[in-house]
């Protein structure tokens, strides 16, 4: 269980970056320019895990996306 609370924290934390990443360059924080910067945080990085918590986080916002 705690593994997982520790995934959550890590994805909440890439999409925390990414908004703040949108706001400092005058970009609205909406989910298309939110899973855009995700997308460009993963190509740039070069750690995997990073690249993992990327496209977790980028699946949970579609996720939430269809469900709303």
């Amino acid at each position: 269980m705690k593994h997982d609370i520790v995934q959550i924290d890590d994805v909440e934390t890439v999409i925390g970056n990414a908004i703040t990443r949108l706001l400092k360059i005058g970009e609205s924080p909406e989910a298309e320019n939110i899973i855009n910067m995700i997308q460009l945080m993963s190509m740039v990085s070069s750690d995997q895990n990073l690249k993992t918590r990327c496209e977790e986080a980028k699946c949970l916002i579609l996720k939430h996306l269809k469900t709303s």
